[in-house]
């Protein structure tokens, strides 16, 4: 997640040398086709330019809605995953019955075993085999992990074994079983959420043509402004077309917010807050220190 609200003009530079090459060669060989080739046969009125221009930005206007709508639903939900979180620990240290003869044992097992189910999940939607959830769990969970196909599930399983249990012996009164039970499902209910951003693609027929419409556009608006401008449509063309790639770019960057870029759902900060919270609730006394912004620019 990018925290900086402003970039320098050289890192601007920095970020979009690459389209900016492109489209200053596109323009640059379109004007000399067009002036020393092409206007003998026709010219490109500036109304050809126009509507195509408006045809695009409702292009870019739609994707980029898109894309925005899918990065903040993945925000939300894990907000929703970090207030869940805290929920969860604070009703599994406050419902325990003292009659528990293990009972800081099983609370220790129940919120170290959520954190655990924090980092599978972020590993999973990155599509990362990482092993850091494997501190929080005891050595039966650990195997069980391991050999699941779907860690995080396995993970709530597990959770909602031990709940039930704790309810049969009267650990947790049926109030707060129905209570934890919820928590669980909503958790449950995040995760597939957070799925279903992940595993739908964007339709490609938008990214494709809207790329394919953008660099047509550049072509004949170069050519239109040049029959008014001549040698200066090498630079209104270029403005013109860097303002319209860079938008529909904007909206491609946030596209995909689990997929552990700067603009994405910064799942490794939210994560090791929990952790901190989480394990000052049980009263450690080493808690991990906050993650830092990457160049002081975004959090992952």
């Amino acid at each position: 997640m990018l925290i900086r609200k402003n970039w320098t003009v050289g890192e601007i530079l920095r970020k979009t040398w690459r389209i900016n090459l492109i489209i200053v060669l596109e323009v640059g060989v379109v004007v000399l086709a067009y002036h020393y080739v092409i206007q003998d046969w026709f010219t490109v009125p500036v109304s050809v330019a126009t509507v195509l221009g408006t045809a695009i930005a409702f292009f870019i206007g739609f994707t980029n809605n898109q894309a925005y709508d899918r990065w903040w639903e993945a925000r939300k939900v894990w907000g929703a995953m970090v207030n869940d979180s805290r929920t969860w620990s604070r009703s599994v240290l406050a419902y325990w019955r003292d009659s528990d003869p293990e009972k800081r044992d099983n609370q220790l097992k129940l919120v170290r075993r959520h954190l655990a189910w924090l980092h599978t999940v972020k590993n999973h939607l990155r599509g990362l085999d990482s092993t850091t959830y494997a501190m929080y769990l005891n050595s039966s969970d650990l195997d069980k992990t391991r050999q699941s196909d779907h860690r995080p599930n396995t993970l709530l399983t597990l959770q909602a074994h031990d709940l039930h249990k704790a309810k049969e012996t009267g650990y947790i009164d049926e109030f707060s079983f129905k209570a934890m039970d919820e928590a669980l499902k909503r958790m449950t209910d995040q995760m597939g959420m957070c799925e279903r951003i992940k595993n739908t693609v964007f339709p490609t027929s938008y990214i494709f043509f809207t790329k394919f419409f953008i660099f047509l556009f550049i072509s004949l608006n170069a050519m239109a402004i040049y029959s008014l401008l001549g040698w200066w449509s090498l630079l209104f063309g270029w403005i013109i077309g860097y303002v319209f790639y860079t938008t529909f770019f904007n909206g491609l960057t946030i596209m995909n917010p689990f997929e552990n870029l700067p603009s994405d759902t910064p799942m490794s900060a939210l994560t090791r807050t929990l952790e901190r919270n989480l394990l000052e609730m049980l009263d450690e006394p080493d808690l991990p220190e906050p993650l830092e912004p990457v160049h002081g620019e975004y959090l992952l």
